[in-house]
C-alpha cells in the first residue's frame, strides 16, 4: 500500500481480489461438508490471503468469542494452505 502525501490517496497496487465464496472440501470421509472462504486477495509479492467471517457465542461469559465450531475449521483450513497463504477472520455481529 502506499499513500502519497501530496494528495493523501492510499492505493493498493497489484491485488486482486476475489469476492465470491470458495469451498474448501473436507478431510475425510465422514466429515460434514467443506468451510466457505469469503474472501481471496493475491498479490504477486505477498502471497494469498484468504478471508473468512466467523460466528461469534452472542451472550454468556463467551460473549464475542469465535465459536469453538468455527474455530475448528479455521485449523482445518489452515492445514490445506500452501506456504504463503495466509487466513483472516473476521467476527459476524
Amino acid at each position: 500500500m502506499q499513500t502519497n502525501p501530496e494528495k493523501k490517496v492510499t492505493q493498493l497496487e497489484m491485488v486482486q481480489v476475489e469476492v465470491r465464496k470458495n469451498i474448501w472440501p473436507r478431510l475425510m470421509v465422514g466429515e460434514k461438508g467443506g468451510s466457505y472462504l469469503d474472501i481471496t486477495a493475491t498479490h504477486p509479492k505477498y502471497g494469498i490471503l484468504r478471508v473468512n467471517t466467523v460466528d461469534v457465542y452472542k451472550t454468556g461469559k463467551k460473549a464475542g468469542q469465535i465459536t469453538k465450531q468455527e474455530i475448528k475449521n479455521a485449523k482445518r483450513i489452515r492445514t490445506q494452505m500452501k506456504p504463503g497463504e495466509h487466513l483472516l477472520l473476521v467476527k459476524k455481529r
